[in-house]
Order: structure tokens, then sequence, then C-alpha cells
């Protein structure tokens, strides 16, 4: 995998997302990530999943 890919938390990167070269590039990959998660929990967005997604985080102990 090298430098070119991403995976700063574990070295493990299961979906290759490519490494930023400025910080303006990051920037856009976080704000790209973090749109995807509003959608994710957004009841607009992912109404077929939304319920499912939230009963198995709540399972999970993870608390919103």
């Amino acid at each position: 995998m090298g430098n070119r890919y991403e995976a700063s938390l574990d070295g493990i990167s299961a979906i290759r997302i490519p490494k930023p070269k400025t910080k303006a590039e990051e920037e856009q990959l976080i704000c790209t990530f973090l749109s995807g998660l509003r959608k994710l929990f957004s009841e607009e967005n992912n109404w077929t999943f939304l319920q499912p997604l939230m009963l198995s985080l709540e399972y999970c102990g993870t608390v919103f």
C-alpha cells in the first residue's frame, strides 16, 4: 500500500482513501466524510435504514 493511501489509525485501509496532498485536500475530504455522516443519520436521506441503524447503535452501547 505504501504512502499513497491513508491508514493512520491502525495501519489498515479497507477502502483505500487517497492521502491528501495539501491541507485544502484534507479539509475537503473531512467535509465530504461529515456530509456523508449527516446523510446517514438523516431521515430524509436514509429513511429505509435509519431505524435499524439507530437500533444497532443503541444495542452496541453507542449513545448519540
